[in-house]
């Protein structure tokens, strides 16, 4: 039998980032980048199973990071701000493109491939290149970074992109928890039009993205996958309202929402990035209603 792949993975302590590690810490040999590893034993994760690297503030952890027999990284980590103020920029820049550059720098000569995850919001008006915000411009410029690594140092690089996730113990203040709490508010929740469309997965079928995009780079030859980029899509794309209308229904009660009682967001996407190439061998599984009840119960 085969030894499982050695894999460093950076945010597990997010929402995607501990699913990830919770359902497939067998799967692989993982080594978790973080700051603080008692946060992975609060969320859960049993650090038996996995191999832990904290990021010393003496940046020893870069030396223990160069290790050749990795095969691979995936890049969860990130900083998201769907607005930011000029006392943001500095960690914007630090979590979003200096920290991967590091982690890339002392990889790239031995690494065989490397996950990136993107979003949407990359791709304002169904643009090929226009960021919705600074957070998104940060990310766009980091691929260029890990673009230069790529075709330099000849390893596989996909860039997996999402756009809204939901799913079971999400720490995150999101749009599903929000109505959650709504069901037994009396007081209106204000919210804009609702014109906008939502592109939503649960984690579950985000966490499926993922293995096979390692599937796909760690059985091809290095520079196979040279900054390819793959969208990760629900099969229906709803409004705002429709979405909350599909919400009530599973939960059977209805939600108490002002609509109109804010105005849209400065560059609100209206229009969900379409012009993209699905990951290969992969297809939503886990379908609204469903999720939504599974969310329900949690």
């Amino acid at each position: 039998m085969s030894q499982p792949l050695k894999i460093l993975v950076t945010g597990s302590t997010g929402f995607i980032g501990h699913h990830f590690v919770k359902d497939l810490c067998s799967n692989y040999e993982m080594h978790l980048l973080v700051r603080n590893k008692n946060k992975l034993v609060k969320m859960g994760i049993d650090l038996n199973r996995v191999h832990v690297i904290e990021c010393d503030p003496q940046g020893q952890w870069l030396g223990q990071i160069a290790d050749p027999s990795f095969d691979g990284v995936v890049h969860l980590a990130s900083c998201f701000l769907s607005q930011h103020q000029a006392s943001d920029i500095p960690n914007l820049i630090r979590s979003n493109i200096e920290f991967p550059t590091q982690i890339m720098e002392a990889m790239s000569e031995h690494i065989h491939w490397w996950l990136n995850m993107g979003t949407f919001w990359q791709h304002f008006e169904d643009k090929p290149h226009s960021p919705v915000n600074l957070y998104a411009a940060t990310k766009q410029s980091f691929e260029d970074v890990a673009q230069f690594y790529a075709e330099t140092k000849h390893f596989n690089l996909i860039h997996l992109k999402i756009s809204d996730t939901y799913g079971n113990n999400d720490p995150r203040k999101k749009l599903f928890a929000l109505w959650k709490k709504q069901l037994s508010e009396k007081q209106p929740l204000s919210m804009s039009p609702g014109e906008q469309q939502i592109n939503i997965l649960h984690v579950k079928d985000v966490i499926k993205g993922i293995d096979r995009s390692i599937q796909l780079m760690s059985e091809s030859e290095q520079g196979t996958y040279c900054g390819k980029s793959y969208a990760l899509t629900a099969k229906q794309v709803l409004s705002l309202k429709q979405l909350a209308e599909v919400f009530e229904k599973v939960a059977g009660k209805p939600l108490n929402i002002q609509w109109g009682g804010r105005p849209y967001r400065p560059r609100e996407v209206m229009k969900t990035w379409s012009n993209f190439e699905m990951l290969p061998g992969w297809s939503q599984e886990m379908e609204i209603s469903e999720g939504i009840s599974r969310f329900l119960e949690d």
